[in-house]
C-alpha cells in the first residue's frame, strides 16, 4: 500500500504477523496485520476466516471499544488488515491470580465490552470469541476488542441462528460446545466468563479436555471452592455472573429485553453508560505506553491483532505473566482440537 512505511515488525503469530507502519502523509502510526496465502488457507480450515463475514461491516464501525479495521487487501500472496494501533498492553497482563480486578475496575471494563457487545449485535455481527486475549488497552486505560476471524453476520439484533462452532473452549458457551445452533447469547455467556476471571485471575471452568470444559459449565460456578481460596466476589458480582452463565440460553441476562437487563444490573448500580460510551468516565488505570516520534519502542508496544514488541530494555517477564501465558496456551491446544473434530 503506497500511503504506507512499515517501521518494523510488532510480533508474529500462528498465521502471520503485524507490522508498525507509519502513514507518509499524516504521520499516524498504525497496524498491519499479514497472512500469507497458506496460512490463510490452514486458517479457513480451524475454521478462523482472515477475511471474515463481519469484515465489511467492521470497515464502516467507529466505537471506542471496538478496534478500527481501516481496510483489508491482497499485496501478491499476502492478505493485508490495515487497523489502528493499540499501544497500552493486552488485558490478560494487567491481571492474575495474585493480583485480580477490584469490582470497582471490573465494572468499567465489563461495561466496555457490554457497549462494544451490543453495537456487534446492533449489527447482525456475533463475536463468538470474547475472552482477555482478544482485548487490548489504550494507552489511556480503555479496553477495545480484536480478531473478529470468528465472527458471523446474520440480521441487526443477533438473533439469527447460526451453526458456527468454534471459539476458545473455556470461554464458549455449552450450546456452543455441544455444537448445536445458536445466537448472540453465547456472547454473553463469554462475558460472564471474563467477569469472573477478571475479579479471580482465573476462568471458572478449566479442565484438560472439551468434556471437562463442558461438565463444569453445565454446572455452574463452585462458588464455595473459590472462597476456600481467598476470593470474595461481592453480591452483586456473583449475581451478576450467576445470570450470564445460565446453561439455558433463554434464562440468560440479555435474552428478554436485550442490554437493558445488564444495563439495569446492580453490579452496574451508578455508572453513566452515556457518559462512559462518550469517553467522559477516566479509567481505573492508564498504561501510558507510547512509540517516539522516530517509531522507536518506549516500552512494550502491542497492536491490533495480536503480537508484542519488545522495549529496548528488554526486562524478563515476571513468573505470574508466564503463568497467564501457559493457561492461554493450553486453552488454544483445547480450541485446536475442538476445531479438528468439527471441521
Amino acid at each position: 500500500m503506497a500511503d504506507i512505511n512499515v517501521a518494523g515488525v510488532i510480533g508474529t503469530g500462528a498465521f502471520g504477523a503485524v507490522k508498525l507502519c507509519r502513514h507518509r502523509i499524516n504521520g499516524e502510526m498504525c497496524a498491519l496485520k499479514v497472512t500469507h496465502r497458506n496460512n490463510a488457507a490452514r486458517a479457513q480450515k480451524e475454521g478462523r476466516r482472515v477475511e471474515s463475514d463481519a469484515q465489511h461491516i467492521l470497515e464502516k464501525l467507529s466505537h471506542p471499544f471496538i478496534v478500527r479495521t481501516f481496510c483489508t487487501y491482497w499485496e501478491g500472496d499476502e492478505v493485508c488488515t490495515l487497523m489502528e494501533l493499540v499501544e497500552g498492553g493486552e488485558m490478560y497482563q494487567h491481571f492474575n491470580p495474585q493480583n485480580p480486578m477490584p469490582a470497582s475496575t471490573a465494572k468499567i471494563y465489563l461495561a466496555q465490552l457490554v457497549l462494544a457487545l451490543d453495537t456487534l449485535h446492533k449489527n447482525g455481527v456475533v463475536y463468538h470469541d470474547l475472552k482477555p486475549n482478544n482485548m487490548l488497552a489504550t494507552k489511556d486505560g480503555d479496553v477495545k476488542i480484536i480478531d473478529f476471524g470468528l465472527a458471523t453476520v446474520g440480521s441487526a439484533g443477533g438473533k439469527d441462528k447460526c451453526s458456527c462452532g468454534s471459539g476458545t473452549a473455556p470461554y464458549m458457551a455449552p450450546e456452543l460446545l455441544a455444537s448445536r445452533s445458536h445466537d448472540r447469547m453465547v456472547d454473553w455467556w463469554a462475558l460472564g466468563v471474563v467477569a469472573f476471571e477478571f475479579m479471580a485471575g482465573g476462568r471458572p471452568f478449566d479442565s484438560e479436555t472439551m468434556g471437562g470444559i463442558s461438565k463444569k459449565a453445565c454446572k455452574g460456578v463452585v462458588w464455595a471452592t473459590w472462597q476456600v481460596n481467598g476470593f470474595n466476589f461481592t453480591k452483586e458480582a456473583r449475581d451478576l455472573i450467576d445470570m450470564l452463565l445460565s446453561v439455558d440460553p433463554t434464562g440468560r441476562l440479555c435474552y428478554q429485553r436485550g442490554v437493558t437487563e445488564i444495563k439495569k444490573h446492580a453490579f452496574f448500580h451508578g455508572l453513566d453508560w452515556d457518559r462512559l460510551e462518550r469517553g467522559k468516565v477516566t479509567p481505573p488505570f492508564a498504561p501510558g505506553v507510547r512509540i517516539d516520534a522516530g517509531g522507536g519502542m518506549a516500552g512494550a508496544v502491542f497492536a491490533a491483532g495480536g503480537g508484542k514488541v519488545q522495549a529496548h530494555t528488554d526486562k524478563k517477564k515476571s513468573k505470574d505473566s508466564e503463568k497467564v501465558e501457559q493457561k492461554s496456551r493450553k486453552a488454544s491446544d483445547i480450541e485446536g482440537d475442538f476445531r479438528k473434530k468439527h471441521k
